[in-house]
């Protein structure tokens, strides 16, 4: 690892192979939104622009990260530029404040609010292998003479659009003080003294004012990795340099911040968070997927090593999500001081299956590593992060890659043909265990080979595999463990799936699970029967059952009915 002070890798994933081959094929086109614990750090250099010199970050949605000023006083000048604003204070304009109307929309607030971290609830899926990094303490001891200090806000209309000037400077006078307008507008931000970035919206005509500014650095941690883009230092770039970013704060509702993707026509979502999942969230998400075709990529969590430990609720999203896992890759072997095999999943990562429907659970793995910067204010320059967190905006990068060639190249797509491509040219290491690697390490070179030499040719179905349930509705796999009695000797299952399908299927059983399991012949439904006085005591058994179209074998297989067998040992 040439760089060891910024390096996210790109080598396990084929990502820096794909792009020396196709450079132009770095996300340039494509908008990833990401719902985090805050917005973007906008101050970062790795956030300013695209490789094609289009602002990175394009909007910023953060209600709750910021204050809301009341600036409903109007007032004018005395025709000296000189106002009286809210606090009572005189203030001098200078003559670049173009106002035609002479109308000063005025308000204020404090270098306490400005500062003040209103939550304190820790949503990401990276928090438990990286380390907490603190907003600094704003109190007496560091900033004595400020934090009661008022700052005062003015706003106006300059006959084209809504400016703002937020005075940190103590002075009577603002010519040295910048002026803003809305960041989705002109992407401009300004900084507090202690180098803090904030950026700003004006509502209601003008009267009131709300300032955003990141506390919080989970977001941007995840944001660089997905899409930073350092145009004199590409080790620290992020998977998909050319990509625009959508930055969204998680609201505490999630189904709203969804909408806002939706509203903004965001291609890729990536989700490195947790949150409640109701029957409408899932409607939503299903929206999402087979309608707007948005590919979503979603962190699996970080309560490994032990099995089944995605949280319970992902099995309600899971069939429109992409789930990742983390796995330590070995060009960070120099920077770690983690003492793990090359390109194995790491012990943190959460493992299927998922224990509500039987599941497989985790869909992929990608690095879960990066060496990124952090905020100004921080002690640190940059910090050695690990979690799922920074895993799956590695495969929302990606994909966003990948997106740009298809489209480059107009392929039409789905985020089911993506999947399912993406699964068919895994890598997958000799003996892995699918229920931590799922498919494996997604290989983007060889996914959009694959892809151009079958989506061509029609060989993918365009919106989604064959739906089936084992039994219940809601099943999706087969899971057998001991609970508190004896497990059974012989289970039987029956698995239905859509017979709108005009499919010659042929079954395929992973080789190792012909000894213990058999199933019928298939028709609108078939027989799944396990003879589990088969299995060694204290094993963990998984195959899968794959549903082949026989008239076009060459495709992936249309469902995988996942298969997972566990027998405790008798001191249980």
């Amino acid at each position: 690892m040439p760089n060891i002070n910024n390096y996210i890798p790109k080598e396990a994933t084929e990502q820096s192979k794909f792009l020396k081959q196709y450079p132009q094929y770095d996300g340039r086109g494509i908008k990833i939104a990401i719902i985090d614990t805050d917005i973007v750090d906008t101050n970062f250099p790795g956030m300013q622009k695209t490789s094609t010199g289009l602002p990175k970050i394009i909007n910023c949605i953060g209600f709750k990260s910021g204050i809301t000023v009341n600036t409903s006083k109007i007032v004018k000048s005395d025709g000296k530029n000189v106002i009286i604003v809210s606090s009572g204070r005189e203030i001098i304009i200078p003559p670049e404040f173009k106002n035609p109307s002479d109308k000063w929309y005025t308000g204020c607030t404090t270098f306490e609010q400005l500062y003040e971290d209103d939550e304190d609830d820790e949503m990401c899926e990276g928090k438990e292998n990286l380390k907490e990094i603190n907003v600094p303490n704003m109190d007496n001891k560091i900033l004595p003479p400020i934090n009661d200090e008022i700052v005062d806000c003015i706003v106006w209309f300059d006959g084209e659009k809504w400016q703002a000037c937020i005075n940190t400077s103590f002075s009577t006078n603002l010519i040295h003080m910048k002026i803003l307008t809305n960041f989705d507008g002109e992407h401009e931000i300004a900084y507090l003294p202690n180098n803090w970035p904030y950026c700003i919206y004006i509502r209601d005509e003008g009267n009131s004012l709300q300032i955003l500014r990141p506390l919080r650095d989970h977001g941007t941690l995840v944001t660089q990795v997905a899409a930073a883009y350092f145009p004199d230092n590409p080790e620290s770039n992020g998977l998909a340099p050319g990509a625009q970013i959508i930055s969204i704060r998680y609201s505490g509702d999630i189904e709203e911040d969804l909408l806002k993707c939706i509203d903004l026509e965001i291609d890729i979502l990536n989700l490195s968070i947790g949150f409640p999942i109701t029957k409408s969230t899932v409607q939503i998400f299903k929206k999402m997927v087979n309608e707007l075709g948005i590919i979503i990529t979603y962190a699996a969590g970080n309560d490994g090593p032990f099995y089944s430990s995605i949280p319970k609720n992902t099995f309600e999203i899971s069939d429109y999500c992409i789930l990742i896992g983390a796995i330590f890759p070995e060009e960070m072997r120099k920077g770690s001081h983690y003492k793990q095999s090359r390109n194995s999943v790491y012990s943190f990562s959460s493992k299927g299956p998922l224990l509500s429907s039987g599941a497989l659970g985790i869909d992929f793995v990608a690095p879960g590593d990066a060496i990124i910067d952090l905020p100004k204010w921080n002690t640190n320059k940059n910090e050695y992060c690990q979690g799922t967190s920074f895993a799956a905006p590695n495969v929302a990068g990606s994909i966003a890659c990948l997106l740009t060639a298809l489209k480059d190249n107009s392929i039409q797509y789905s985020p089911t043909q993506i999947k399912m491509a993406l699964a068919k040219t895994a890598y997958l290491p000799r003996r892995a265990n699918k229920l931590a690697f799922g498919n494996g390490i997604i290989q983007i070179k060889n996914a959009f080979e694959f892809i151009k030499k079958s989506i061509k040719k029609n060989y993918f179905p365009y919106k989604s595999l064959v739906p089936f349930s084992v039994d219940l509705l809601n099943q999706k796999g087969i899971l057998c463990y001991q609970k508190k009695y004896k497990l059974p000797q012989e289970y039987r299952y029956y698995v239905n799936f859509d017979p709108t399908f005009n499919t010659k299927w042929t079954l395929e059983l992973t080789s190792k699970a012909k000894k213990f399991i058999t199933h019928s012949r298939i028709d609108n439904f078939f027989i799944v029967k396990i003879d589990t006085s088969l299995l060694e005591e204290g094993s963990i058994n998984y195959a899968e059952i794959r549903g082949i179209d026989s008239s076009n074998s060459s495709i992936p297989p249309l469902f995988n009915l996942p298969v997972t067998l566990m027998k405790q040992s008798k001191q249980f």
